[in-house]
């Protein structure tokens, strides 16, 4: 699996292209009338939240993902990314602050995220992470987590 791609101009790099550039790139009408519920990773990875940093980041090594919901029971609470965990602790490593990974996840967390229905359409979610700058959104139907639809996701609706 890969999130970015090197482009080249024969031997030479000239760039590269990122799953957001196509979700944010691909012209609208590429999108199928598909529904969420057909596209969305239907069983996603989820912590209590009261889990650490520390355990975000086991729990996304281990399960080989990128986004992880935050929850208390079956209702959303938040988002947090890798890329979130990332920024947080260079942050305390500019400063020459020690890092707390026993810190409670829900202090770095996206919280009241942006959600989608499962019965949206697929081209609704790309319209949502395009005007609001996310690369992921979790699926709720009645305040009920159902799901999340990532980028990947996205693209790969597109490729198949």
């Amino acid at each position: 699996r890969m999130d970015a791609a090197l482009v080249f101009d024969g031997d030479t790099v000239i760039g590269i292209i990122t799953e957001r550039d196509l979700v944010h790139k691909i012209p609208a009408q590429l999108f199928s009338r598909r529904r969420i519920f057909d596209v969305m990773s239907g069983k996603p990875v989820v912590l209590d939240l009261d889990s650490s940093i520390n355990d975000s980041i086991k729990t996304a090594a281990t399960h080989d993902i990128r986004h992880l919901l935050i929850a208390r029971g079956d209702r959303v609470m938040g988002v947090v990314s890798i890329r979130d965990i990332l920024r947080h602790l260079m942050k305390h490593v500019e400063v020459g602050k020690g890092i707390d990974l026993g810190l409670s996840i829900s202090s770095i967390m996206s919280h009241n995220p942006i959600t989608i229905d499962p019965g949206a359409y697929v081209i609704d979610a790309v319209n949502l992470m395009r005007n609001n700058n996310v690369s992921s959104l979790p699926v709720v139907e009645r305040g009920k987590l159902m799901g999340i639809v990532t980028e990947r996701d996205l693209i790969r609706e597109i490729i198949t």
